[in-house]
């Protein structure tokens, strides 16, 4: 179950998805990329307001995380429904993928603990991931493999990503200030 600081942290993460998605939205041109555009206009938005509402209704009853928890559930689905959008227009835009990159970083970054918060995963003890290791391992193993890097890198975070799920670990906490990553893992 997320703590109060937990919540708010993801929230702080999802505001921040629902203004870069904004601001990224008027570079897309062509009539084509319409229904896109307006699908990320509603799903982005939504996983904050699911957070918020589910918070909200369910702050100070017994069983709090049960009130909440089909808020997270639709939250994750527009979580994931962006990740897609975000993944078809990074393939027709690709002028647009640091920005299109750094939107999806976000949204794994949240994604876990949503996910462990439906499916009522418990954690506690932390594990510091770098993101300048990330990158530093990603551009190495892209040399050395002659993959491009943000095909190594994505495989990286997946790798982490698995790694959380098959030991049921849980949230990530972001220190913005020294750009590191840590992922709870539970006992």
């Amino acid at each position: 179950m997320l703590k109060k600081e937990d919540i708010d942290l993801i929230l702080e993460v999802a505001l921040e998805v629902v203004g870069k998605t904004f601001r990224l939205l008027p570079k897309l041109r062509g009539k084509d990329f319409g229904p896109i555009k307006n699908q990320l206009r509603r799903s982005c938005p939504s996983i904050a307001s699911n957070i918020a509402e589910g918070t909200g209704k369910g702050e100070g009853l017994p069983d709090s995380s049960k009130a909440m928890r089909p808020f997270f559930r639709h939250a994750l689905g527009s979580l994931r429904e962006a990740e897609h959008q975000f993944k078809m227009i990074s393939e027709r835009n690709p002028e647009l993928k640091k920005e299109i990159d750094d939107i999806q970083w976000l949204l794994k970054y949240i994604e876990y603990p949503i996910e462990c918060e439906v499916r009522g995963v418990e954690y506690s003890e932390i594990v510091k991931v770098s993101k300048d290791k990330i990158d530093e391992l990603a551009t190495r193993l892209s040399i050395e493999l002659k993959i491009p890097f943000e095909a190594v890198k994505g495989a990286i975070l997946e790798a982490v990503l698995d790694f959380q799920e098959e030991f049921q670990c849980g949230l990530f906490e972001r220190d913005r200030d020294l750009e590191y990553y840590e992922y709870p893992v539970s006992k």
